[in-house]
């Protein structure tokens, strides 16, 4: 006899007539380790993960411990608030009217564009307000007057420096514009407790808000030429033109339509 792959093989003899000779072979096979062997795939039932398929190995391979990585973060404790604020360069603008949310830009000129469609107003990221689209009816013209030190200077040094003399600053605008500073940072370096708004793209109309606040506003007139915008009633505006030496009256039309070829650009303050 003799055991090759789990099956018992039998080599038998059988009488003949001068002994015993050779007979066929049998075999008895061990069903117990054929199951075995052949059963790599078997069902596991557990209450917490139901039925699960394994897979049974001929043989074992050697136990590899577990790669254990840690997250390189540190978990606090504390309440912690996250605070976002927009760039200097980026401000936000909020147009609200009707009750709602309309435009939220950071283009003030756009914002007040969509709040003076809607009868609204204009707030920035802090809920000051920018913008109002309602007025007085009218506005009498502030007296304004360059320094003596500016007298003889540029359109705009005479401009700067009347808008400088009407908060009470009696400072020689024509010194800080020669040495390269612009009309906004002389405004903004001067006046550090208002806030200089730059309108570029308004219309006459929507900053004549800043005008009923009681405050001038600079305008561009043309390429050397800027005037300041003192007054106003429901069809005229009084301005400060440096090239006609005093206050003079235009109609909006007139007005609007100058300081539009201009560029329509605004300097304002509140």
């Amino acid at each position: 006899m003799e055991f090759v792959n789990g099956v018992l093989v039998m080599h038998r003899l059988t009488e003949g007539e001068g002994g015993y000779v050779q007979a066929s072979q049998d075999s008895i096979v061990n069903r117990s380790q054929e199951d075995e062997e052949q059963k790599v795939i078997h069902s596991t039932v557990t209450e917490k993960k139901q039925t699960q398929m394994q897979l049974t190995l001929s043989e074992m391979k050697k136990d590899t411990p577990p790669v254990y990585v840690a997250a390189k973060q540190i978990l606090n404790k504390e309440d912690k608030k996250m605070v976002l604020k927009p760039s200097q360069d980026q401000r936000m603008y909020f147009a609200y009217a009707k009750g709602k949310l309309q435009k939220a830009t950071t283009v003030m000129a756009e914002a007040i564009r969509i709040a003076d469609e809607h009868m609204g107003v204009v707030v920035d990221e802090k809920q000051n307000y920018i913008w109002k689209r309602a007025r007085k009816s009218m506005q009498m013209s502030f007296e304004v007057q360059p320094s003596d030190a500016d007298a003889a200077g540029s359109s705009v040094v005479k401009c700067v420096s009347a808008l400088l003399r009407h908060e009470g600053m009696e400072v020689s605008a024509g010194e800080l514009l020669e040495r390269g500073d612009t009309p906004q940072e002389v405004l903004e370096s001067l006046m550090s407790e208002r806030e200089v708004l730059i309108l570029e793209g308004c219309s006459l109309s929507q900053v004549l808000y800043y005008v009923n606040c009681g405050t001038p506003v600079l305008a561009a007139a043309g390429t050397q030429e800027t005037m300041l915008v003192t007054g106003y009633d429901a069809l005229n505006v009084w301005l400060y033109d440096p090239q006609a030496g005093g206050i003079v009256k235009s109609t909006i039309e007139e007005a609007e339509e100058k300081f539009r070829a201009a560029g329509g650009i605004y300097i304002a303050y509140q």
